[in-house]
């Protein structure tokens, strides 16, 4: 009841907001783990279209340059996916300023009959790891600050916490305040 109350008063003072944790990882330096979680590759979108990918359906259309797909395998079933963007395709998710050789991690997506098994964290690991092919030193992502599972993920993975971000749109402004809070 209060938690409900206490976020109701929030939207009618400040309008829509956000609380996220921004992580970072040196992709040089992410550990390299025998995870029998399975096994990271890159992938394309004819593997994301495909029938046994239907967990991936809000990631169909997502293309071009600038953008990287890496899926997790388990036994030849397609496990997870996550997506990362470098350049000018990371504009649309400017949460953190990028410089040249850095990338933003965007979606991970497990299975639902796969989740709670490693999946995520195998994921995220290993697909960074193999971002260093792409030119890639350095990556981020942001993570909802009540999003246990996935906090647990990064905080397994390698990744450090290096900010909480908190945006505000009080009387509905064009463009949100940002408050960025770093480690």
């Amino acid at each position: 009841m209060f938690k409900t109350f206490s976020r109701t008063l929030l939207r009618l003072f400040l309008g829509d907001y956000s609380a996220y944790y921004v992580y970072k990882a040196d992709t040089s330096r992410l550990p390299s783990v025998d995870d029998t979680s399975g096994t990271v590759k890159a992938i394309d979108d004819a593997v994301i279209r495909a029938d046994h990918a239907a967990f991936a359906r809000d990631l169909h259309g997502w293309s071009g340059p600038g953008l990287f797909f890496f899926g997790c395998f388990q036994h030849d079933i397609l496990a997870g996916i996550c997506v990362y963007a470098s350049g000018s395709r990371n504009t649309q998710q400017d949460f953190w300023p990028l410089k040249e050789g850095e990338a933003t991690l965007l979606q991970v997506i497990t299975r639902p009959d796969m989740q709670n098994r490693g999946v995520g964290r195998t994921l995220i690991r290993e697909s960074g790891r193999l971002m260093m092919n792409e030119g890639v030193r350095t990556v981020y992502a942001r993570v909802w600050h009540s999003n246990v599972p996935s906090l647990h993920a990064f905080d397994h993975s390698g990744w450090t916490r290096v900010a909480l971000m908190v945006e505000v749109n009080p009387f509905r402004l064009k463009k949100p305040f940002r408050l960025r809070l770093r480690r």
